[in-house]
Protein backbone atom coordinates (compact mmCIF):
# COMPACT_ATOMS: atom_id res chain seq x y z
CA UNK A 1 0.00 0.00 0.00
CA UNK A 2 1.89 3.56 -1.00
CA UNK A 3 1.67 5.58 1.14
CA UNK A 4 2.43 9.53 0.73
CA UNK A 5 3.41 10.74 3.32
CA UNK A 6 6.73 9.75 5.32
CA UNK A 7 8.34 6.46 6.30
CA UNK A 8 10.84 6.06 8.71
CA UNK A 9 12.47 3.25 10.89
CA UNK A 10 12.48 2.65 14.07
CA UNK A 11 15.29 0.76 15.77
CA UNK A 12 14.12 -1.28 19.26
CA UNK A 13 16.17 -2.77 21.84
CA UNK A 14 15.69 -6.68 22.53
CA UNK A 15 12.94 -7.24 24.38
CA UNK A 16 11.51 -3.44 23.31
CA UNK A 17 8.07 -2.63 21.87
CA UNK A 18 5.99 0.10 20.42
CA UNK A 19 1.96 0.57 20.38
CA UNK A 20 1.20 1.86 17.07
CA UNK A 21 -1.49 3.48 15.62
CA UNK A 22 -3.58 1.43 12.50
CA UNK A 23 -2.91 1.51 9.23
CA UNK A 24 1.05 2.77 10.29
CA UNK A 25 3.17 -0.75 10.70
CA UNK A 26 5.14 -1.13 7.41
CA UNK A 27 7.96 -4.08 8.05
CA UNK A 28 10.00 -5.22 10.84
CA UNK A 29 13.32 -7.20 10.96
CA UNK A 30 14.40 -9.63 12.28
CA UNK A 31 11.18 -11.81 10.77
CA UNK A 32 11.02 -13.11 14.72
CA UNK A 33 9.33 -9.99 15.64
CA UNK A 34 5.99 -10.06 17.33
CA UNK A 35 3.14 -8.43 15.87
CA UNK A 36 0.17 -8.47 18.12
CA UNK A 37 -2.88 -6.18 19.11
CA UNK A 38 -3.04 -4.42 22.29
CA UNK A 39 -6.45 -3.52 23.97
CA UNK A 40 -6.92 0.26 23.89
CA UNK A 41 -9.16 0.27 26.25
CA UNK A 42 -10.27 3.53 25.99
CA UNK A 43 -11.77 3.50 22.88
CA UNK A 44 -14.27 2.26 24.61
CA UNK A 45 -15.35 5.81 25.63
CA UNK A 46 -16.36 6.96 22.32
CA UNK A 47 -15.30 10.99 22.53
CA UNK A 48 -11.84 11.30 21.00
CA UNK A 49 -10.81 8.16 20.01
CA UNK A 50 -10.34 7.15 16.43
CA UNK A 51 -8.19 4.32 17.18
CA UNK A 52 -10.16 1.58 17.50
CA UNK A 53 -10.27 -0.94 20.10
CA UNK A 54 -7.13 -2.49 19.60
CA UNK A 55 -3.55 -1.08 18.92
CA UNK A 56 -0.75 -3.25 16.73
CA UNK A 57 1.99 -3.67 19.21
CA UNK A 58 5.33 -4.41 17.38
CA UNK A 59 8.22 -6.11 19.62
CA UNK A 60 11.54 -7.16 19.01
CA UNK A 61 12.48 -10.64 19.89
CA UNK A 62 13.88 -11.08 23.75
CA UNK A 63 17.25 -12.24 22.44
CA UNK A 64 17.64 -9.39 19.65
CA UNK A 65 17.53 -5.98 18.62
CA UNK A 66 15.05 -5.01 15.86
CA UNK A 67 13.98 -2.29 13.37
CA UNK A 68 10.73 -1.70 12.53
CA UNK A 69 9.19 0.47 9.89
CA UNK A 70 6.26 3.28 9.91
CA UNK A 71 4.57 5.17 7.14
CA UNK A 72 2.26 7.65 7.70
CA UNK A 73 -0.02 10.06 5.28
CA UNK A 74 2.43 13.25 6.63
CA UNK A 75 5.46 14.10 7.81
CA UNK A 76 6.31 12.29 11.20
CA UNK A 77 8.24 14.02 13.58
CA UNK A 78 9.48 12.37 16.96
CA UNK A 79 8.95 14.36 20.18
CA UNK A 80 10.96 14.03 23.62
CA UNK A 81 9.81 14.70 26.68
CA UNK A 82 12.15 14.42 29.13
CA UNK A 83 10.85 15.19 32.47
CA UNK A 84 7.31 14.61 34.18
CA UNK A 85 6.74 18.06 34.14
CA UNK A 86 6.55 18.28 30.39
CA UNK A 87 3.22 16.99 28.89
CA UNK A 88 1.87 17.13 24.91
CA UNK A 89 -1.57 17.20 23.70
CA UNK A 90 -1.93 14.86 20.46
CA UNK A 91 -5.14 14.54 19.01
CA UNK A 92 -5.51 10.95 18.28
CA UNK A 93 -5.39 11.43 14.27
CA UNK A 94 -2.11 12.44 14.43
CA UNK A 95 -1.10 9.80 17.22
CA UNK A 96 1.22 7.06 15.33
CA UNK A 97 3.44 5.45 17.61
CA UNK A 98 4.95 5.71 21.69
CA UNK A 99 6.87 3.30 23.41
CA UNK A 100 4.76 0.00 24.42
CA UNK A 101 5.04 0.96 28.19
CA UNK A 102 3.99 4.65 27.30
CA UNK A 103 0.54 5.63 29.17
CA UNK A 104 -1.51 8.63 28.13
CA UNK A 105 -4.70 10.13 29.72
CA UNK A 106 -7.50 11.25 27.84
CA UNK A 107 -7.68 15.24 28.18
CA UNK A 108 -10.07 17.93 27.60
CA UNK A 109 -8.84 20.72 25.31
CA UNK A 110 -11.80 23.46 24.41
CA UNK A 111 -15.16 23.53 25.85
CA UNK A 112 -18.85 22.90 24.77
CA UNK A 113 -18.44 25.64 21.94
CA UNK A 114 -15.20 23.69 20.91
CA UNK A 115 -17.42 20.40 20.69
CA UNK A 116 -20.25 21.59 19.26
CA UNK A 117 -18.63 23.83 16.71
CA UNK A 118 -15.81 22.00 15.63
CA UNK A 119 -16.43 18.53 16.61
CA UNK A 120 -12.67 18.14 18.60
CA UNK A 121 -12.67 18.85 22.72
CA UNK A 122 -10.72 15.64 24.07
CA UNK A 123 -6.99 14.74 23.05
CA UNK A 124 -4.06 12.42 24.10
CA UNK A 125 -2.07 13.71 26.58
CA UNK A 126 1.33 12.17 27.40
CA UNK A 127 3.99 13.38 30.07
CA UNK A 128 7.30 12.48 30.20
CA UNK A 129 10.01 11.15 30.22
CA UNK A 130 8.80 9.61 27.06
CA UNK A 131 9.07 9.71 23.08
CA UNK A 132 6.73 9.65 20.94
CA UNK A 133 5.66 9.65 17.23
CA UNK A 134 3.33 12.03 15.70
CA UNK A 135 1.99 12.45 11.89
CA UNK A 136 1.22 15.77 10.69
CA UNK A 137 -1.91 14.27 8.69
CA UNK A 138 -4.20 11.30 9.29
CA UNK A 139 -6.12 9.04 7.69
CA UNK A 140 -9.40 10.98 7.87
CA UNK A 141 -7.63 14.38 6.77
CA UNK A 142 -5.95 12.19 4.05
CA UNK A 143 -8.89 11.56 2.54
CA UNK A 144 -10.91 14.69 2.93
CA UNK A 145 -8.16 16.11 1.00
CA UNK A 146 -8.89 13.51 -1.85
CA UNK A 147 -12.43 14.34 -1.95
CA UNK A 148 -11.96 17.70 -2.36
CA UNK A 149 -10.03 17.24 -6.01
CA UNK A 150 -12.96 14.64 -6.82
CA UNK A 151 -15.67 15.87 -9.09
CA UNK A 152 -18.95 13.46 -9.72
CA UNK A 153 -20.55 14.06 -13.13
CA UNK A 154 -23.89 12.62 -14.19
CA UNK A 155 -23.39 9.68 -16.13
CA UNK A 156 -19.99 9.59 -16.45
CA UNK A 157 -18.60 8.52 -12.76
CA UNK A 158 -15.70 9.88 -10.56
CA UNK A 159 -13.13 12.09 -11.82
CA UNK A 160 -10.14 13.30 -10.43
CA UNK A 161 -8.90 17.01 -11.05
CA UNK A 162 -5.32 18.17 -9.91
Amino acid sequence: MPFPGDIIDVKLSAGKGLKVSRNAFLAASPASVDITGKMNWRALIPVGQDEGLVLTKVSAPPESDAVVWLASYGHIEKHTLKTKEERMLVDNENFLACDVDVGYTIASVGGLKSLVFGGESFAMEFAGPCELYTQTKGLKSFAATLQSFMTVSEGSGISIGF
